[in-house]
């Protein structure tokens, strides 16, 4: 039998109008990766009983729970309707405003989004079976990572807890990729600021956000009820360059605390965050070689009375 490929594979996708009930895909998008599956848990019945044979073995397994989540990765557009509902669920927040072009305006919430929660269709290749497609219900993004260095294109990476998972069977029909989007790559980060200072010689630029979900069990159910936080959320930004002035170790040292921006445009459209309140938590500069050094500094973003950790804008053509 000849084996399946990964080619072809991508995410459907709708926002969910009740927590945890899947409604059908009314899009699509392409990824670059995809691990989502639903995980049974289990353990012995009788953590001591066998069946008597000479080897000691478990006699019989029950099922814990089943988790059902995973991970995602794919490109990053200015204008895809993707990008934009993957940065709503994983900010919690998105303000909307303009008349062409458009912005979107997202900032970090406890509280979900008018509509809370997502149900993905993850699709997996070509030449395998035709129940190729698996449906998870009640997705929220956990984490959200944003990666761009040089010779790349900008790649969003989420990782996804799902209340529930539907047998697999054949994709939804009659769905169509966005038309005309519109890349942001590696040439397009314009500026990296901090304290009032544009660094200079930027190899890559990480943001993460961590929404500090947990899964949430209870008696009745072997699958999670709705994620909620539980703990502090963290952000933090993480940049590469070549090593050329000691600012970012001096600020480590002073444990300074100050404003930065990243700024992300093709000239029409952009994508920018604003940091509120910065504070450097790493500066190192390792030696391992005659060559380039390069320093690695990382950023905690502290919460702020107004824009909290992180404020991120996209401006567009697309019409909210």
């Amino acid at each position: 039998m000849p084996g399946a490929i990964g080619a072809g594979s991508y995410i459907a996708y709708e926002e969910e109008t009740t927590e945890g009930t899947a409604v059908t895909p009314t899009a699509m998008h392409w990824i670059d990766s995809v691990d989502i599956h639903a995980k049974p848990s289990f353990e012995t019945v009788e953590p001591l009983g066998t069946n008597g044979n000479a080897f000691p073995a478990a006699r019989s397994l029950f099922v814990t729970e089943i988790q059902s989540g995973g991970s995602l990765a794919c490109s990053c557009y200015y204008d895809t309707d993707w990008c934009l509902v993957l940065m709503k669920h994983a900010y919690g927040a998105v303000a909307t405003g303009g008349s062409g072009p458009y912005t979107y305006t997202y900032t970090l919430s406890k509280a979900q989004p008018v509509k809370p929660s997502l149900t993905l269709e993850v699709v997996k290749g070509t030449d395998g079976p035709a129940n190729n497609a698996e449906t998870f219900a009640g997705c929220r993004v956990q984490r959200l990572v944003r990666r761009v260095s040089t010779g790349s294109k900008v790649v969003l990476t989420a990782d996804i807890i799902a209340q529930s998972a539907a047998a697999r069977t054949t994709p939804t029909g009659s769905l169509s990729y966005p038309s005309g989007p519109n890349l942001a790559y590696h040439a397009d980060v314009t500026a990296f600021v901090f304290n009032s200072v544009t660094y200079t010689d930027v190899m890559e630029h990480v943001l993460t956000v961590d929404k500090a979900l947990a899964r949430t069990p209870e008696l009745g159910s072997l699958v999670t009820a709705a994620p909620i936080q539980d703990g502090l959320g963290n952000v933090t930004v993480e940049v590469r360059l070549r090593w050329y002035s000691n600012a970012s170790y001096l600020a480590l040292q002073a444990g300074t605390v100050a404003a930065g921006s990243c700024t992300i445009t093709d000239g029409t459209r952009s994508i920018v965050d604003t940091y509120p309140r910065m504070q450097v938590i790493e500066a190192s500069e390792p030696v391992s070689g005659a060559g380039i050094m390069e320093q690695r500094v990382v950023f905690q973003c502290l919460d702020d009375e107004t824009d909290g950790p992180v404020k991120t804008v996209f401006t567009n053509g697309v019409a909210p």
